[in-house]
């Protein structure tokens, strides 16, 4: 064994009881020290991958462990001496820990999605930030087991022959690229499963990773775990394409986000599927608690226990839709209501139905407030200095304000794009938090938990979740308006009217304006919650869809798709298993959608004479000239869409570039384009964003160039050399010359279809 650095080295001694002022290992007995005078060292393992790791000074037992197929060794490190912090808690990633950092910025992405694979399948991770530095990664079988444990210098990890059969998680930390040997490594990452399968399970896994990538599809989760809807006109992988369901797309905002990762049923009828879950406790012997009862005698009064809370936030209405069943079922709930709120979704509790809420009170229900103080006091533009201040004076005014009318005891903490739960709870407010870090001493109590806040139903569907509730007291966190906003007069419109027809709703103009204005606080809500909770993260909100809702529908197209996308190879369909999630797929959509039926096109960058009907069939009649400079692809035209001829100016009714990654000057590419088509033309492009998993700069930043006018041209470009990725910045800057454009984000690309002016 040997240090990373040149000055440092370790000697071999006989003995390793005490630590000595130079550092020490002993292979016989498998023990190494390093002196109290090193705020931290870089150990070099000699195991192959000449592995890099940091250690505090301590004490330390060396356990050498075979990994996987490629029989590499690696060590694990076990503190003998307390001059190592302690790190046996559960979910510590390896005993080895690194000198304090920063906040978390590592984040490991397994292609697949959702991190499945078949066995001595290759797995490529890929690593945040994307700043110079280096990434320590640390692979974990499910027995604990380190099965890799490496420092790179690059942002991602090739696994060329994967790993066995088994259940893995994967962390990363990072430290910058700088002279200073104390540069502090980040903390570690959160654990990423990752899900090794045997080979003869092909078609289980794919089935997951279709629903992955779905997913993925629509959401997004930030560095630090926070998710958010990236999407919100996608539909969620288990929604049934056939038969009556009654959830709708709705606008994503604070209060009102739609869950993602239900089971079928929860689609085909949120309220009765809620109706069944609670009446499946209440047939296996569960009793229903309230916080007033476990403040006021918090012993278990039952071998089987739940405890209700439902945060009304945006569904008042759908609230008394739920209370309906609760009633039938003689199921009491803890309601926590707003004192007044404003925003994406506002109301005064006057507004609301007080003799309803009071009646819930004397039929045993309790009401307490959920604090929304410091998203009230932002939405006021109160200077940042005096948020704190403000926000516990909103407190107390709120909850004295709402002992008008209930008897308020308790206090949750709204979430949204404001963390209200950092206003500590005011002494003369007289309610008691009943959050878990509020009162960990009412949560010792409580054995497991479930809860539908924000885009996930967490930890898993609400059904899967209460069919492994067993003995001893479990607690369920529900928002009415995830249930019971499928009848008109609806809480939350849905996001596109037609929606409603499939369970023979009526569109109307009014319905279509009330979700016009959804939209907007909708595109308001999701910039705010950029500013205020997201760190970096893997994809772009798309918040409006000026392209996609000019599309075909799907089942219109189909037969087209599925003729052609037969014929795409593994590692394109690697990355997108699910075909209407295949950047390739939107393409043709794009080009049925808006490339002329007739007239004369050009297409850059020429496709093999074997595969230009993938163009052909959803162009018409319309005749396609192809251009390139390779003459191997027998191109119509042979030039350099950079310097087009002159006798070809404005000739085309359309233009069609797929491919400006590879384009040396992007922009002038784009200004040919329009040289290129006639007046009144269209011409179409679509190119990979910085998110893109193989052509992203986010990704491979040592390869991948994010594009500037600037820079131009790039040099050594090619699929093997440099490419172009663009950023949201991009689009404005490369499309101003157009008189006019539309562009989208979709699945990791960007698009945009752009006019020539008559």
């Amino acid at each position: 064994m040997t240090t990373g650095g040149a000055t440092k080295s370790i000697a071999t001694a006989e003995t390793a009881s005490v630590p000595t002022p130079t550092p020490g290992f002993d292979p016989a007995r498998g023990l190494l020290w390093l002196p109290p005078t090193a705020e931290a060292w870089d150990l070099q393992i000699d195991d192959g991958d000449k592995t890099v790791i940091s250690v505090r000074p301590g004490t330390y037992r060396v356990a050498i462990t075979p990994t996987h197929a490629r029989r590499l060794r690696t060590t694990e490190f076990t503190p003998l001496a307390t001059t190592v912090p302690d790190t046996a808690e559960t979910d510590a990633p390896v005993p080895l820990p690194g000198p304090e950092g920063p906040p978390p910025l590592a984040l490991v992405k397994p292609w697949t999605a959702d991190g499945d694979y078949l066995e001595k399948e290759e797995i490529l991770l890929q690593l945040l930030p994307n700043a110079p530095g280096f990434h320590e990664i640390l692979i974990r079988r499910d027995d604990r087991t380190i099965v890799e444990h490496v420092v790179t210098g690059s942002n991602h990890r090739r696994l060329k022959r994967g790993l066995p059969v088994g259940s893995y998680t994967v962390r990363s930390r990072w430290r910058a690229a700088t002279d200073e040997p104390t540069t502090p490594w980040t903390a570690w990452s959160r654990p990423r499963p990752l899900t090794v399968h045997p080979a003869d399970a092909e078609p289980q896994v794919q089935t997951l990773r279709i629903a992955a990538h779905r997913l993925a599809m629509m959401m997004d989760r930030d560095l630090a775990g926070v998710p958010t809807i990236s999407d919100p006109w996608a539909v969620p992988p288990a929604c049934p394409e056939t038969g009556t369901v009654r959830w709708f797309r709705t606008p994503c905002f604070e209060g009102a986000g739609p869950l993602v990762n239900e089971n079928a049923d929860y689609y085909r009828d949120p309220l009765a599927y809620h109706r069944r879950c609670l009446a499946s406790l209440r047939e296996r012997g569960f009793v229903f608690r309230t916080w007033h009862d476990l403040l006021e005698n918090p012993a278990s009064e039952g071998e089987r226990e739940v405890i209700l809370q439902l945060d009304l936030d945006a569904g008042p209405r759908s609230l008394k839709r739920l209370c309906v069943a609760l009633d039938e079922m003689n199921i009491r709930a803890s309601l926590m209501v707003h004192r007044r709120c404003t925003g994406a979704y506002a109301y005064a509790i006057e507004d609301l139905d007080l003799e309803f809420l009071r009646d819930r009170e004397a039929r045993g229900w309790t009401i307490g407030y959920h604090n929304n103080a410091l998203t009230e006091v932002v939405n006021a533009g109160v200077p940042a200095g005096e948020h704190a201040a403000a926000a516990t004076r909103r407190f107390v005014e709120d909850v004295n304000d709402l002992r008008r009318w209930f008897d308020i005891r308790t206090v949750t903490h709204h979430g949204g794009n404001t963390l209200n739960r950092t206003v500590p709870v005011p002494p003369e407010a007289g309610v008691v938090g009943v959050d878990r870090a509020e009162h960990p001493a009412l949560w010792a109590t409580i054995d497991r938990c479930f809860s539908d806040g924000g885009f996930l139903s967490r930890p898993t569907p609400l059904a899967d979740r209460v069919a492994a509730f067993d003995a001893g007291r479990s607690f369920i966190r529900n928002h009415p308006v995830k249930y019971g906003n499928y009848d008109p007069d609806f809480d939350v419109p849905p996001l596109v009217p037609e929606d409603i027809t499939r369970v023979d709703g009526v569109v109307t103009d009014e319905l279509r304006r009330v979700a016009a204005d959804a939209i907007e606080h909708q595109t308001t809500w999701l910039a705010d919650r950029r500013d205020r909770r997201l760190g970096q993260r893997i994809t772009h909100a798309t918040e409006v869809k000026p392209i996609t809702r000019q599309l075909r529908p799907v089942a219109e197209i189909e037969p087209l798709v599925t003729k052609h996308w037969a014929n795409r190879r593994t590692p394109y369909t690697r990355l997108a298993p699910w075909p209407w999630g295949d950047p390739r797929v939107y393409w043709w959509r794009l080009l049925d959608a808006f490339a002329p039926k007739h007239g004369t096109i050009l297409n850059v960058g020429a496709l093999p004479p074997a595969r230009r009907d993938e163009t052909l069939d959803f162009v018409g009649d319309a005749t396609v000239l192809e251009v390139d400079i390779d003459p191997d692809r027998e191109p119509h035209y042979l030039f350099d869409i950079t310097v087009p001829p002159a006798p070809l100016e404005g000739t085309f009714d359309a233009v069609l570039l797929f491919g400006l990654t590879i384009i040396h000057s992007p922009c002038r590419a784009v200004e040919a384009c329009h040289q290129l088509t006639r007046p009144g033309g269209v011409a179409l492009f679509g190119f990979a964003a910085d998110t893109h998993p193989v052509r992203g700069a986010l990704w491979n930043p040592e390869t991948r160039v994010l594009w500037d006018r600037g820079k131009e041209p790039l040099q050594n470009i090619g699929l093997k050399g440099q490419m172009w990725c663009f950023d949201d910045d991009s689009l404005p800057a490369l499309f101003d010359d157009w008189d006019r454009w539309d562009g989208e984000f979709f699945g990791d690309m960007y698009y945009v279809v752009a006019h020539r002016k008559k």
